[in-house]
């Protein structure tokens, strides 16, 4: 035994009680529950040469669902709480211009206003001012103007992320009285193409704000894609919008011996992972190619946490046909989701909820959850991947196409989940 060594003790032994020591540190700094884990990709970075904007939305308001939208100058759809009877606040969301917004709360930018004004500031109004943008927005260009228009007059402290039907992809570092602009084609800026963001902002306060340890692990993956074969709608939703991984530890859930069945507790802390215990929803937005139609525009949407839920393609022109994504309470696939939520996130009290059992998801004696959805969404996904090639496109068309996404995920939710369909009443 070597000096200095206790008997029975070792280096593994070691490691462990050094993660649970970060772990415990972690437990005792805030985590902000409106986290997000935000991207903006480029046409250079994917496969077709169509812009992506993706977020994977972190709330303490589990329960999600989609609105449409009249008023303004153009019409949109867009993630709302499923108690948000009027659509106040818009979390993520695409007009019939073809552009498309998302945010991510950013912790370490308004610090002049926070000392100077405490809690009197003005705050938490990301919301109604995406909705705003949504309304009458139809290039990043115009949201800019939107944010000169509003200087020192929008309570917002955000990376917001937009895309729009002519090319453009950008994100912009905004407080409430200015704004830093990051476009994603640009090569000083993007060299790969695409930038990534989590609750922190480049402008703001080196080393404050939240999320780094979630930058870490996307800057990572994201590189890797551009690498690969490009970042396409089809890897940030099956793949990336689920990743577990904890990028400080390196602890991937899925790479370790897996339970014996759905009952056989493994607990793994998540809240620093990319698949958070936050997460209540994951919107794509794939934009259009300078040539095409604006309507084109497709708003893939899952609502309820990414490891619980499927996907659906949603566009302007189907906001009024919605039937999955939409509700008077909650919409019937986010029912769903949270039916397995308390499943795989079966603790309550402190930090408890952050532990996350893998059990359910993936085990020896039936595989688990988790391969099912997956296979769901992939047949969808390849279903109305066909459809759009195969049709003449046109709003008539592309509402039958989500109607027919609609009907096949039904179809599936119930043959594999028959009593987590019926609790969603499908």
């Amino acid at each position: 035994m070597r000096s200095g060594y206790r008997k029975g003790w070792n280096v593994k032994k070691t490691a462990i009680v050094i993660v649970l020591f970060i772990f415990a540190l972690c437990a005792l700094q805030p985590t902000p529950a409106a986290g997000c884990t935000v991207a903006v990709v480029s046409g250079k970075a994917t496969p077709d040469g169509r812009p992506l904007l993706w977020k994977n939305r972190d709330s303490g308001n589990e329960a999600n669902k989609v609105m449409f939208f009249e008023g303004g100058k153009y019409k949109f759809i867009g993630v709302v709480n499923a108690d948000d009877d009027d659509g106040e606040e818009v979390w993520a969301g695409t007009n019939s211009a073809g552009f498309c917004i998302m945010n991510a709360a950013s912790y370490n930018v308004n610090q002049e206003a926070k000392e100077k004004d405490g809690d009197k500031r003005r705050m938490d109004e990301e919301g109604t001012f995406m909705k705003l943008a949504l309304g009458g927005c139809g290039t990043v260009d115009d949201f800019q103007k939107l944010l000169d228009d509003t200087k020192n007059d929008r309570g917002v402290e955000a990376n917001f992320g937009v895309i729009d039907a002519h090319g453009g992809a950008a994100f912009f570092e905004t407080d409430n009285d200015g704004y830093v602009r990051f476009d994603a084609d640009d090569p000083k800026v993007a060299p790969e193409g695409y930038i990534v963001r989590t609750n922190f902002s480049y402008s703001g306060k080196p080393n404050d704000g939240a999320g780094y340890i979630r930058f870490d692990r996307m800057s990572k993956l994201f590189h890797d894609a551009v690498g690969l074969n490009g970042i396409d709608k089809n890897w940030l939703l099956l793949s990336a919008s689920r990743d577990m991984v904890n990028g400080l530890t390196g602890i991937d859930p899925l790479a370790q011996t897996p339970p014996a069945h759905a009952r056989d507790r493994r607990l793994f802390y998540m809240a620093d992972s990319i698949a958070r215990n936050t997460a209540c929803s994951t919107v794509v937005f794939q934009g259009v190619l300078p040539a095409e139609d604006a309507g084109r525009t497709i708003m893939w949407t899952r609502l309820g946490h990414p490891l619980c839920s499927v996907t659906l393609p949603l566009w302007v022109a189907g906001g009024p046909e919605m039937r999955l994504t939409t509700g008077e309470e909650n919409a019937p696939i986010d029912r769903f989701a949270l039916y397995w939520l308390d499943r795989i996130f079966p603790l309550r009290g402190g930090s408890r909820g952050r532990y996350l059992d893998l059990a359910p998801l993936h085990n020896s004696a039936d595989g688990g959850n988790l391969n099912r959805l997956i296979e769901i969404e992939e047949q969808i996904l390849q279903r109305i991947d066909g459809l759009l090639k195969s049709a003449e496109i046109t709003e008539v068309k592309l509402i039958s196409i989500q109607k027919e996404a609609e009907e096949l995920t039904i179809d599936l939710l119930r043959r594999v989940f028959p009593e987590a369909a019926a609790h969603a009443g499908m």
